[in-house]
């Protein structure tokens, strides 16, 4: 995992030399469309598959290719709408063609989805993980080598289509053979997903209007450079959320689907899912958004220091995005979609409203709204998913957040005030994460010594 976003933050600095911030922002906005309708193309049987505790190889050839008929008509409708999107929605003619080609990895990608999803049932996540570095690792070349080619948006397509093409490949060519697909669809036998899915299949809609609608605006409303400046930011926070953020969730969900019946275990387990994530996300964010000068001087160069306001922004709305990022799994574990539904619904119908008042202002005001309205949202977050699923109390969900946040408030502060007076931004930003480390592991080994050993005993360390 830290290797493949180490791919990531390298391809960010060395496209972001290559590239124009309005490249970044054409690719941003089509992504985002993309993104919307890869939501819909596994129809939520993913998440079904592991919620029930057997399936059966019929069910599961029924399962993956109603998963490609339906990404095959989502590629299609997304090809005949582009035209549309392009002239008529965002205004940007240029979109079309980037549209048009980055569509297909819709199609790519639901040809190796539902085998992923039947390695996380059964736990093995080595696989994935070979898959994910190895996809990674190819589209970055490609993706670098066209940049230093041709220097256009396409760099970052193409990066995204050779990614996924590999990922599905291997999926498949690594996958037993016992679980590999026969030539069957029949609806009648995949009903019980079907039903489950469509909750599913909602939630993550609705999930991604709310949290694509600042991108999707953003085309309608800003410049493509204004677009980049504010997105390159925005995907460092969320490759950084990918950093720790995917393993908790991939082990969580199978675990907790096995224990769903047993509360008192189940809020125990996603208390400590929590001070764990924010134990290890909180210095990474804080960090980033205090030091965001220098982090955006060393990372993406001189030209692009519009962006560090973005990130510092960004980086508190990742912080607060990384801390909610587990709740998904685990209304989902104890198969309550509904009640998710419900949740999403209601961002969908407030979150794009508000951050088109914010943008009526100016860009920044976009930034800040998203890391305002994270925050705003983390107790009713608990009122109406984690209370009702798990039964955990609020001062054990705030305390198993707050511990951690203070301790790396502290440490990147401290770090802060050591380090300003260093001139070079290099020099300044190592010696700060140095101060800031070594400061977090003696505040840890004080006030939070339970994360520490959790993560020692992970790293092999202690028994």
């Amino acid at each position: 995992m830290a290797f493949r976003v180490s791919l990531q933050f390298a391809q960010l600095a060395i496209l972001a030399r290559l590239l124009s911030p309005a490249d970044f922002g054409l690719v941003a906005v089509s992504s985002s469309v993309v993104i919307l309708c890869q939501s819909l193309n596994d129809l939520g049987m993913g998440s079904s598959v592991i919620h029930h505790r057997t399936i059966s190889r019929e069910q599961f050839s029924s399962l993956y290719w109603a998963n490609v008929v339906f990404a095959t008509l989502l590629t299609l409708g997304l090809l005949l709408l582009s035209p549309v999107l392009s002239h008529q929605l965002f205004q940007l003619p240029a979109l079309q063609e980037v549209l048009v080609v980055q569509s297909f990895t819709i199609l790519i990608a639901a040809l190796g989805q539902q085998l992923r999803i039947r390695l996380e049932k059964s736990l093995d996540f080595a696989v994935i993980a070979r898959v994910e570095i190895l996809g990674a690792l190819t589209g970055f070349v490609v993706a670098v080598a066209w940049a230093l080619q041709f220097r256009n948006a396409y760099a970052l397509v193409a990066g995204y289509l050779v990614n996924a093409s590999v990922q599905s490949l291997l999926l498949y060519l690594w996958t037993p053979r016992t679980w590999r697909p026969q030539w069957r669809l029949q609806l009648a036998e995949i009903s019980q997903h079907l039903k489950f899915g469509g909750y599913v299949t909602g939630n993550n809609l609705l999930n991604l209007i709310a949290t694509q609608a600042d991108l999707l605006l953003a085309g309608r409303m800003l410049t493509p450079d204004t677009v980049g400046y504010y997105s390159v930011p925005r995907n460092l926070s969320l490759s950084l959320i990918g950093v720790f953020n995917p393993v908790v969730t991939r082990v969580g969900f199978p675990l907790m689907s096995e224990i769903q019946n047993d509360r008192e275990r189940l809020a125990d387990t996603y208390r400590k899912t929590v001070a764990y994530t924010s134990a290890l996300n909180m210095p990474l964010f804080l960090g980033l958004a205090v030091f965001a000068e220098d982090v955006v001087a060393i990372l993406f160069g001189a030209d692009w220091g519009k962006a560090a306001v973005f990130l510092q922004w960004l980086a508190l709305w990742g912080a607060i995005r990384s801390i909610g990022n587990p709740v998904g799994a685990v209304v989902l574990a104890v198969g309550r979609a509904q009640r998710l539904f419900f949740w999403n619904l209601g961002l969908a119908l407030s979150v794009p409203l508000l951050l088109f008042f914010a943008m009526t202002l100016d860009a920044t005001a976009l930034a800040v709204a998203q890391a305002t309205i994270a925050l705003t949202l983390v107790i009713p977050a608990w009122y109406w998913l984690v209370r009702p699923c798990t039964g955990l109390s609020l001062s054990a969900y705030l305390y198993a957040i707050a511990k951690p946040t203070a301790l790396a408030l502290v440490s990147v502060l401290l770090a802060f005030w050591l380090c300003d007076d260093i001139n070079v931004p290099l020099v300044r930003l190592m010696s700060g994460v140095a101060v800031g480390a070594v400061t977090y592991i003696v505040l840890t080994w004080l006030w939070n010594r339970e994360w520490l050993y959790a993560m020692l005993k992970v790293a092999g360390k202690t028994e």
